[in-house]
């Protein structure tokens, strides 16, 4: 199965006022209000009822939508936050079978998604930074939003990891390949050989362990902007770790990714896009439905290994923003360069440090760094990891030196660099990810020959074509 290289959003508007009702939040809910919109959302359920028989089609989601509102009013007259939250989003669930069901009414779709947060008892920091929000992208089946909810049963079993959230693509190029409008998709990131339910990964600091997860295209014609309610809300794999995984469905395998829509610091780990096959996006171009979750489900999750082939993101672990892709120029630097003289050790297998005199044991630490150009030229420089680091040595005449390294202290093991070995394979560290972004640190190397020598460290991102050789200074091995 061929699957995408993927990249990794403020929304503004503004809405109907849903007017005055008959429960209005209190300040102490922490309703999030714009000094620049002279237009405001408070709880009324009254309202809500009268966009649920506006906004939906069929007798039968009218009575379902109502009752859970009506369920939703009686816990919030009981102080019951988590349930009156918990309805809150199970009502959402069906205005997102309406989006994808084509329901073209996404004013109100987008105004009832107002009122049900305001009802919900969000503070501040879990509401929208721009609250009301503009949904009427996302609630657009004719553009390209993105509408989901995702947590708890029973809109999430954990049994089923394909609850994909994706952006509805509407434009393509003469290939077939959606262009401005972008083609992206959110998932649960695979942890080992299994991937884990949205359950799983989520973290909110209120019951219940729900979101609302919203997009719309980038500021460019490879970003997406994806947010969430609650804000805070935050994605952990089990046993730690990035939970959730963003993508693009671009092509480049010099392509990493990273958050633009906040500070830039640093490109996101490269994993694949699972999710997104270069192929399926082609056929949205033509296919009578070109969203369609079970034609989805079908081509993406037939049996395959999971990160066997190139396709990309990047990890997250914290909110939400445009994500972009940039055109990635890699270089690897010593941030710890070797002694300028050192001792040379004749190893013995099975002694403690194999052998070796502290005196020829040293240690080196590289950095890896990117430059990359996103699709609208905005260039962006900054720590790119995790990288593979392979340490060689070279003579001063350009011969290769026999470079060592112990492996276990205690039961005396070493590995060396086979001679003429351009790439040092045998020797290889890795750089850190986000958010601390470590040096690739080699520790007690030692030379097994005397002579001038320097270390050549080259750096590469695993299924990427993106590369990087940096020379050290010069050392002298001695007796």
């Amino acid at each position: 199965m061929q699957r995408s290289l993927a990249s990794l959003a403020a929304l503004v508007g503004v809405l109907a006022a849903l007017g005055c009702g008959d429960q209005t939040v209190p300040p102490t809910a922490g309703l999030r209000l714009s000094s620049a919109k002279p237009i405001t959302v408070t709880c009324s359920f009254n309202s809500m009822n009268s966009l649920v028989a506006q906004y939906f089609n069929g007798t039968t989601d009218k009575q379902i939508v109502t009752s859970l509102i009506n369920a939703m009013q009686t816990a919030y007259n009981a102080n019951d936050t988590t349930t009156t939250r918990d309805r809150g989003f199970d009502a959402m669930t069906h205005i997102a079978s309406q989006v994808k069901a084509g329901n073209a009414d996404f004013q109100d779709a987008s105004s009832l998604t107002n009122a049900l947060l305001a009802c919900m008892l969000f503070s501040n920091g879990e509401l929208p930074q721009t609250f009301p929000e503009d949904f009427t992208t996302a609630t657009n089946p004719a553009l390209d939003g993105g509408y989901d909810v995702r947590g708890e049963p029973p809109t999430d079993p954990d049994t089923n990891p394909g609850q994909v959230v994706y952006a509805r693509p509407t434009s393509f190029n003469s290939n077939g390949v959606p262009t401005h409008e972008g083609f992206s998709g959110m998932a649960p990131a695979p942890n080992g050989s299994t991937i884990p339910g949205w359950s799983q990964i989520i973290h909110t600091t209120r019951a219940p362990i729900r979101v609302l997860l919203y997009g719309k295209p980038g500021s460019n014609s490879l970003s997406y902007d994806w947010r969430a309610v609650p804000r805070t809300v935050s994605y952990v794999a089990p046993g730690g770790g990035p939970g959730a995984l963003v993508g693009l469905c671009t092509v480049g395998t010099s392509t990493l990714v990273h958050e633009t829509g906040t500070t830039f610091t640093g490109f996101n780990p490269f994993a694949d896009a699972y999710f997104i096959d270069p192929a399926l996006c082609q056929q949205f171009a033509v296919a009578p439905s070109r969203w369609d979750p079970l034609h989805l489900l079908g081509k993406l999750f037939a049996p395959a290994p999971l990160w066997g082939n190139p396709g990309g993101v990047g990890g997250l672990t914290g909110g939400h923003s445009e994500f972009d892709d940039d055109q990635t120029a890699m270089t690897a630097t010593f941030d710890l360069q070797p002694p300028a003289n050192v001792q040379v050790c004749a190893p013995v297998a099975g002694q403690f440090n194999a052998g070796c005199p502290n005196s020829a044991l040293f240690t080196v630490a590289l950095k890896t760094s990117g430059s990359g150009t996103r699709p609208d030229g905005t260039v962006d420089n900054g720590p790119v990891g995790p990288a593979t680091v392979h340490l060689t040595a070279i003579t001063n005449n350009g011969t290769f030196g026999q470079l060592c390294q112990v492996t276990d202290s205690i039961a005396g093991t070493f590995v060396c660099d086979p001679l003429g070995d351009t790439t040092g394979t045998n020797i290889t560290q890795s750089s850190g990810g986000p958010p601390g972004f470590a040096d690739a640190t080699f520790l007690k190397l030692f030379f097994t020959k005397t002579g001038a020598e320097r270390l050549v460290a080259n750096g590469s991102i695993p299924q990427r074509t993106i590369t990087a050789q940096t020379t050290s200074n010069k050392m002298n091995v001695k007796p």
